[in-house]
């Protein structure tokens, strides 16, 4: 799993944000986003701690979206739910008084002791941690912080910013978690891949076409090395008309020679590496084989 930070500000939202029609929409947004995101990565935990704790959900001032009846309501438990799957509680003994994020002022003040137990928390991550990241409201209006500092214990930690929840996914840390986990052991597998990418890949762009896997297929991404090269090729796939992916220099769509009666095609993964696949209704594609480098494929 990886660790990451919600910058306060998206957990408790600023009374001023609140207060505006839009910058509440826009923060209640981001916040559920985030949370989506998370669920739906599997590999991302939530640093936390006791602290933070208390001022999320005891301290006589709460954060906007449980001071209002309605939203506390409607929020409560889906926000409960979600952050909770999320957490990675830490143990902070921290006393240090020199300590915070740099440069000065780039980490959004909500209010000074949801500022200190923040930084108290980054401060035992990063004495375990390369790097913290911190996930950060919008919109941006400063520089993001760019490391965390403590002056007595001499500490200077690079802190990698996370713009928006979509950013989560292209990561590098988090994108190489997700692929060296992946197991594909039935067609729920592959779709759940598939749709992430499809998310980050054509930008939510809708498929034209359902995507179904034979047994075959299914075994053989399960032992393949490369499966996000597979997957970003089928979803490039199954956005695209056949006569797109036939003139798409990526793909190289063509029939299966000796099977064109069957209507079995195939496109490339990569130079010496294929996949085949028919239509067997109208608007989906089945996808029956995956060649790959080294072993035979039919024409090629």
């Amino acid at each position: 799993m990886i660790d990451i930070e919600l910058a306060p500000e998206v957990m408790f939202i600023p009374p001023e944000v609140w207060n505006n029609d839009f910058g509440r929409d826009t923060a209640l947004g981001l916040l559920l986003d985030y949370l989506d995101e998370i669920e739906k990565l599997r590999v991302v935990s939530i640093l936390w701690s006791d602290q933070m704790e208390e001022l999320l959900w005891r301290d006589p001032t709460m954060p906007p979206w449980r001071m209002d009846r309605d939203w506390n309501l409607k929020l409560v438990p889906i926000i409960a739910t979600k952050f909770r799957r999320a957490l990675k509680h830490l143990d902070v003994s921290i006393e240090c008084e020199e300590l915070g994020f740099m440069p000065p002022g780039t980490l959004k003040c909500v209010r000074e002791d949801i500022t200190r137990a923040f930084c108290c928390l980054s401060h035992q991550a990063a004495l375990d941690a390369d790097e913290l990241i911190l996930c950060l409201g919008k919109p941006l209006l400063t520089q993001a912080p760019v490391s965390f500092q403590c002056g007595k214990c001499a500490l200077d930690l690079t802190v990698r910013p996370v713009e928006s929840p979509a950013g989560l996914a292209r990561d590098r840390e988090i994108a190489t978690e997700l692929w060296s986990s992946a197991e594909v052991k039935c067609s729920a597998d592959l779709d759940y891949l598939l749709g992430l990418v499809l998310r980050w890949q054509s930008g939510g762009a809708n498929a034209l076409y359902r995507a179904s896997y034979s047994r075959s297929f299914v075994k053989g991404v399960g032992s393949a090395g490369n499966k996000r090269a597979i997957v970003e090729a089928i979803a490039k796939r199954i956005v695209m008309t056949e006569e797109e992916a036939r003139h798409d220099h990526g793909l190289h769509d063509e029939p299966v020679r000796g099977r064109e009666k069957e209507g079995v095609r195939r496109f490339r993964v990569s130079i010496a590496e294929r996949i085949h696949y028919d239509y067997p209704t109208s608007g989906e594609i089945r996808f029956v084989d995956h060649f790959p480098e080294g072993h035979h494929d039919d024409g090629l």
